[in-house]
């Protein structure tokens, strides 16, 4: 986690910026079970989440209040399966929930994203 808090300048009033991210993974790998599929090798699995809170505000003159002018939020949770197809070919899926929170704006926007792929991987030349 990161936390900053300078003191800017903005249309002549102070500011005060706060900001704190923060993530997070864990990954790890299985074997699928037999029965449902023959894969050569093993299931790797990857989650991850992040956060991140940062806020503005400005300082009035004559006062020690803060009005928050900005108040953004980001959190996503991505996570991913794949596996090696053949010695060249890695296959499989990610799902990404993305939600963006500017409350300042009352404006909030959730992404869902679902990815299916294969990543061909080519080696040129001669082993020396």
């Amino acid at each position: 986690a990161a936390e900053c808090t300078p003191d800017l300048t903005s249309a002549g009033s102070p500011a005060r910026n706060d900001q704190e991210d923060w993530g997070g993974n864990l990954g790890f790998s299985f074997r699928a079970p037999r029965s449902l599929v023959r894969l050569q090798g093993p299931v790797r699995a990857r989650l991850q989440a992040t956060s991140s809170d940062t806020r503005v505000c400005l300082i009035r003159a004559g006062t020690t209040a803060c009005t928050v002018v900005a108040d953004s939020r980001r959190r996503q949770l991505d996570a991913r399966l794949d596996t090696g197809l053949s010695q060249t070919v890695v296959g499989g899926a990610s799902f990404s929930y993305i939600l963006t929170d500017q409350r300042a704006l009352s404006s909030r926007i959730t992404q869902y994203v679902f990815t299916i792929f294969a990543e061909i991987n080519f080696v040129t030349g001669r082993p020396q």
